[in-house]
């Protein structure tokens, strides 16, 4: 959620806008869109695991969660989670 804020601080140029207010409306959107985008995407993958848990005899762990947190370390945890998803269940 920080880093929306940074760069709606840093692409959006305030001087853009006709007032501030517009502005700090402009980076309250873009978060709160942001927030709902990662919960969203938490409780599907949490759907997810649950689905493979009981479709295989593999059980991922939560931790695969920190994809969502971790910003470039989080494509490496998602690429290993669908390939290891792949193996058990398939992709879809």
């Amino acid at each position: 959620m920080i880093g929306l804020q940074l760069f709606a601080i840093v692409i959006l140029d305030p001087t853009d806008y006709p007032s501030s207010s517009a502005y700090i409306w402009v980076v309250r959107i873009l978060s709160v869109g942001f927030f709902v985008a990662l919960v969203g995407a938490f409780v599907g993958l949490s759907f997810d695991i649950i689905y493979v848990a009981e479709s295989s005899e593999w059980t991922p762990s939560m931790w695969y969660s920190l994809m969502f947190f971790v910003p470039v370390i989080g494509v490496v945890i998602g690429l290993h989670y669908l390939s290891k998803r792949s193996r058990y269940v398939g992709l879809f």
